[in-house]
């Protein structure tokens, strides 16, 4: 583990030079979303438009405008869907969160859709990891649900990422979640032996501060020593056919 956190600590140093690349996750330098599906090639090119390309294929077919058409509340209800976080693209913190992704264990949140109601704008879900159901906004297809806790591992140790919200567009007839967007706020203290094996509490906040991101309260204990965290693009395939 010390060999790895001294990896993750060369590269948060090396940040300026990580930011200084254009794109992300097969994207074009010219277009301002990263390449959501699971095509080998790049198909969302510099000369197109910024509509983030959603379906399986390998053609560039990005030109439509989302959130799609409304969904039938029954091709939704009723069903699960494997949100694969690591699909996506964490943008916050700036240039970090992208680091932060490489030492991460896979992250696959179950969705199960319980209810939708076009006329009051709400949908009930449970995810598998928070146990209760949730009651958030819908705005078909669209949806946001928080706040929950959802556990992280990076590098082997477990982190909580706390007052969490996760939002999406379901595609036609129900078969995907796409646009996923999560949302949430972990301490970074677990991090500080990552960075170095024999820092101080705080070390990390300390570095961050150092490339001109700075830690929030945390919701437990109010020390300043938290992070935003924020990821984008990912999707989410429904299982239970």
């Amino acid at each position: 583990m010390r060999a790895a956190g001294w990896v993750i600590g060369v590269l948060l140093f090396g940040l300026p030079l990580a930011c200084a690349r254009t794109g992300g996750l097969g994207e074009d330098a010219g277009d301002d979303h990263g390449d959501d599906d699971v095509a080998t090639g790049d198909d969302d090119t510099a000369g197109d438009d910024d509509t983030g390309d959603d379906d399986d294929t390998a053609g560039d077919d990005d030109t439509t405008e989302w959130p799609g058409d409304p969904v039938a509340p029954g091709d939704v209800e009723g069903h699960v869907y494997d949100i694969d976080l690591l699909s996506g693209e964490f943008v916050e913190p700036p240039g970090v969160g992208s680091l932060l992704a490489q030492y991460m264990t896979e992250v696959h949140p179950v969705v199960h859709v319980y209810d939708v109601d076009d006329a009051d704008g709400t949908i009930e879900l449970a995810l598998e990891v928070e146990g209760a159901s949730l009651i958030g906004d819908w705005d078909n297809p669209h949806f946001e649900v928080g706040s929950f806790a959802l556990t992280l591992e990076i590098e082997g140790i477990e982190t909580t990422l706390t007052d969490v919200t996760v939002a999406g567009d379901f595609t036609d007839e129900g078969a995907r979640i796409v646009h996923g967007a999560l949302d949430g706020i972990f301490d970074t203290r677990f991090m500080d032996p990552l960075i170095d094996p024999g820092a101080s509490e705080g070390a990390t906040c300390e570095l961050m501060a150092s490339l001109g991101i700075e830690c929030i309260t945390c919701p437990g204990d109010g020390a300043l020593m938290c992070l935003y965290l924020r990821a984008e693009g990912f999707q989410a395939e429904r299982v239970d056919d």
